[in-house]
């Protein structure tokens, strides 16, 4: 994991709307179910069969990196 990359797009995407949105969608993704999210400067791909969260800066498309749907609970949770 990049946490760079987590890092930025927490202070420049993750307003209260977006926390609670990524939230929503963490509460209702299951096996098969893929949600893709596109923001200002990043995209945002929830996978629910790998239990993967990819964060890619839509700016300079060779930065990404992939966590967990855990770690990105553990990250909304820690940004309340």
């Amino acid at each position: 994991m990049d946490r760079s990359i987590v890092d930025e797009f927490f202070d420049i995407e993750c307003d209260e709307y977006t926390r609670k949105l990524l939230l929503d969608l963490l509460a209702q993704i299951g096996p098969g179910t893929v949600r893709e999210l596109t923001f200002d400067v990043f995209n945002v791909t929830i996978n629910g069969s790998d239990r993967t969260v990819d964060i890619e800066d839509e700016l300079d498309p060779d930065r990404s990196t992939q966590i967990t749907i855990d770690q990105l609970r553990e990250v909304l949770a820690g940004h309340e």
